[in-house]
């Protein structure tokens, strides 16, 4: 799970790939206060499994996490 740091406003592409190269069979799961500027399509895109914000309940962000658990990689988002 990454979280977002508030004061950027991107989740840098490179980021993203460095951790898929060190971690192939991760899910990646952006858990964050605002939405980064991306947007689903572009996280998708860089292989990011799922996006809880952090003003989530302890109920959905235990639903996502047990998902990632279960799913194999995931095309799409959360």
């Amino acid at each position: 799970m990454l979280g977002f740091d508030p004061d950027h406003e991107r989740i840098e592409p490179a980021d993203i790939a460095r951790i898929r190269r060190q971690f192939p069979d991760s899910k990646l799961i952006i858990y964050a206060g605002n939405m980064p500027e991306q947007s689903i399509d572009q996280l998708q895109e860089m292989g990011v499994f799922a996006h809880i914000s952090k003003q989530a309940s302890t109920d959905e962000l235990t639903r996502c996490l047990e998902t990632a658990l279960r799913m194999g990689r995931s095309p799409g988002l959360q």
